[in-house]
């Protein structure tokens, strides 16, 4: 079942306007013949590159605010990072609690069978499981 179907199923409506399509691609050349996501008849525009980099600008604004909002509150207020984490953990917690959620079985898969911990997933690319390197001298 895909994730359309799964939202109208439980009574839920996708914004196709609102929604962007991100391609994570590791080769060594990225293939651009991969056709757009088309949801209600609209093709979904796709996250470049550049706009990534955009969002590492955008957090440390964030957080220059929430440092600024918890001064004139006069308490502590959590970073983006902080609240990105625990809303991730969340949601990975309702799917993993809802059987019927498209992502359940692939979350579930994850779970550690002597803890409630979720495992990283295996990476095939050997090139992954290499610490990155600093090049140069």
């Amino acid at each position: 079942m895909d994730f359309v179907n799964w939202c109208e199923l439980n009574h839920l409506q996708v914004n196709a306007s609102k929604t962007k399509e991100m391609v994570i691609d590791f080769s060594r050349k990225p293939s651009s013949d991969i056709a757009p996501v088309n949801i209600q008849g609209l093709d979904i525009e796709r996250w470049s590159a550049g706009e990534g980099g955009a969002l590492s600008g955008t957090r440390r604004g964030f957080n220059r605010l929430i440092k600024r909002a918890s001064s004139v509150c006069g308490c502590p207020l959590d970073s983006i990072e902080v609240m990105g984490e625990r809303r991730a953990l969340a949601k990975l917690s309702t799917i993993m609690d809802n059987t019927s959620h498209p992502l359940h079985q692939t979350v579930g898969a994850l779970s550690s069978s002597f803890s409630n911990r979720l495992r990283h997933p295996r990476c095939r690319k050997e090139r992954f499981h290499r610490p990155l390197r600093r090049r140069g001298p």
